[in-house]
């Protein structure tokens, strides 16, 4: 039986005929003739054709064949014809199908034009559009264009707007596209209606959306309201939609839905990583005092060695309040009261610290800030503290200013388990000097983290680069050993025991750098929703030379193999590392367990 498909025959009659044919065939086979741009591989991977038991699924086949005419279509062959024959008489006892390709031919968009167009400029038309001068005629997406140049009207006030375009075809491979616009009149917001909010007041929620009656409507604002209002973790639910339209006055009304989460939060968890042993923890939180959004929080964490007899490595607790728009400025601020009691077990020093910070946020996109800190603290190091001789008062707090500024990055898909993007920060520090203290010294530190999956694949990839420098322009004040830079451990370089890489001292004891490196690297492979399989490869450097006497042979490398599981907070993970200097030798082969990050 042999069958012939083109565009002209009913699809239907088509169907039933191939559903006869396919059903009692055997081994399926495809051929492919008549393209000339495009491989085999490369259509047949658009076609997607979905087999069972060596045969193909009816379904599939229309749904390739549109894929594969709208690739063509996408890429300036804007008549192409795609014909196939299915053969099942055939002596082998299979079934072939033979794909008939006509490309025809490839047309190039030689100009775009946009008429009827007086408020909008064509530059900021022609973004919204798929097709660009001198690149292939994307004839597929051209009711899509329309559409697209409707909805950027509608971000400026215009949401009468309509668009039509139209192809004229020259010399063959020319085509010039013309969009046809009728504006309309510019719409205003004529009121802004809250429901479902009981203790956040109306002032707030209009702060936080910086709309108000009288603005030109702006289709983008109404979503970009829905995150700011969604960011401020007040609302369960938020919804901000158009509502009734005044064709007299052009004037349309906005709708806003709310659901409030508890006012009051409490949370306690209880934590394990290879570096700081057992954690416990508490949170308790207003985050809506008198309606206006401000939240009052208390963080408590202790944490414990794993081996007997317990000992305490750290103790923290710290209380903020968080004000949504500072006065004046109308930028997120936050301050902070703290005391640290930190006890590392890789050392003999305890160091408590007590201070207070004050932060300033400048939102400059959904994805970018610049935060400004300012930070005083009294630190008190006590050495050896843990010897019956020697007294926990070894040293007086001595008190400290710094300032720093911190630009950060991130636009990732899943703040939990990210799988598609890009982040980065930029912190720069300085302490001491002209704002006094007992301490001096600048600090850079930078980090870079992005992520990618292979389409289609259960493959994803992430890498994380960290650098930085501590040091004092001056080159007068000496940097205390406990604000030097420390690698080792779950969260740097795997193989390697917590803080355990850098020079030492005469004693054999780790006192960490000035200039610090890191780099991981690693590949998951995503069993299901939440299980996954790693492999991955950690490089760290610590060192305390000078920019010129740098060298890659100061790096150590930490290779590893590690089983992912996705937790509500983070990622949980068990990885498994070597030292990269001891890679012979299994003994020294580590077990890392943490979770709550992605590294």
């Amino acid at each position: 039986m042999v069958i012939k498909r083109t565009d002209r025959l009913p699809v239907t009659a088509v169907l039933l005929l191939l559903i006869a044919s396919l059903a009692a065939a055997g081994e399926f086979k495809l051929t492919i003739e008549g393209n000339n741009n495009f491989s085999d591989r490369r259509l047949k991977k658009i076609l997607q054709l979905s087999l069972s038991d060596g045969r193909m699924e009816i379904d599939s086949l229309e749904q390739g064949l549109y894929r594969l005419r709208s690739f063509y279509r996408r890429n300036g062959f804007a008549n192409n014809l795609v014909e196939y024959l299915v053969d099942s008489n055939r002596v082998d006892g299979s079934t072939a199908l033979r794909l008939v390709i006509t490309e025809g031919d490839k047309y190039y968009v030689d100009r775009v034009i946009f008429r009827g167009s007086r408020e909008l400029s064509p530059e900021l038309l022609g973004r919204a559009v798929a097709n660009e001068p001198r690149k292939p005629l994307n004839s597929e997406d051209l009711g899509q264009d329309d559409f697209n140049l409707m909805l950027l009207y509608a971000d400026f006030g215009f949401i009468y707007a309509e668009a039509d375009h139209q192809v004229e075809y020259r010399n063959g491979h020319q085509a010039i596209i013309t969009y046809q616009i009728t504006e309309g009149p510019r719409v205003s917001i004529s009121r802004i209606g809250l429901s479902g909010n009981v203790r956040a007041k109306d002032k707030y929620i209009l702060n936080t959306i910086r709309m108000s009656p009288g603005d030109v409507f702006s289709r983008s604002q109404l979503i970009k309201s829905r995150y700011l209002l969604l960011a401020t973790d007040l609302f369960r639910e938020v919804d901000v939609s158009p509502g009734e339209i005044d064709s007299l006055s052009n004037s349309i009304a906005v709708d806003i839905d709310l659901e409030e989460k508890p006012r009051r939060l409490f949370e306690t968890s209880l934590g394990y990583g290879s570096g700081d042993a057992v954690r416990l923890m508490a949170k308790w939180a207003n985050r809506n005092l008198f309606g206006m959004g401000r939240r009052l929080e208390y963080n408590g964490l202790v944490s414990f060695q794993t081996r007997l007899p317990l000992k305490m490595t750290r103790g923290r607790s710290q209380v903020s309040y968080d004000e949504p728009s500072l006065y004046l400025i109308r930028n997120p601020a936050r301050g902070e009261i703290y005391y640290d009691d930190f006890r590392p077990s890789y050392t003999d020093y305890r160091l408590e610290t007590v201070g207070f910070n004050f932060t300033l946020t400048t939102p400059i996109s959904k994805a970018f800030n610049i935060n400004y800190r300012w930070k005083q603290e009294w630190l008190k190091l006590s050495p050896n503290w843990q010897l019956a001789k020697y007294s926990s008062d070894t040293f007086n707090y001595k008190g400290r200013r710094s300032l720093a500024v911190t630009p950060s990055y991130e636009s990732l898909d899943d703040p939990i388990k990210p799988q598609r993007g890009l982040s980065s920060d930029l912190e720069l520090e300085y302490t001491g000097g002209i704002m006094g203290g007992a301490e001096t010294y600048q600090r850079v530190i930078n980090n870079w983290a992005c992520y990618f999956r292979i389409p289609s694949h259960r493959l994803s990839f992430a890498g994380r680069l960290r650098y930085g420098i501590i040091g004092d322009w001056s080159q007068r004040s000496t940097i205390p050993n406990y604000e030097m830079f420390f690698l080792g451990g779950p969260s740097t370089v795997r193989g390697y025991a917590p803080n355990s890489i850098g020079p030492v001292d005469i004693n054999g004891r780790v006192t960490g750098g000035r200039i610090m490196a890191l780099i991981n690297i690693q590949s998951v492979v995503n069993l299901d929703r939440n299980w996954g399989l790693a492999v991955f490869l950690d490089g760290g450097m610590l060192s305390n030379k000078s920019f010129k006497e740098q060298s890659v042979s100061d790096m150590v490398s930490s290779p590893g193999l590690g089983i992912r599981y996705t937790l509500p907070f983070g990622i949980g993970r068990i990885d498994f590392a070597a030292p990269g200097t001891l890679m012979d030798q299994i003994k020294y082969w580590r077990w890392v367990v943490a979770w709550g990050e992605p590294f």
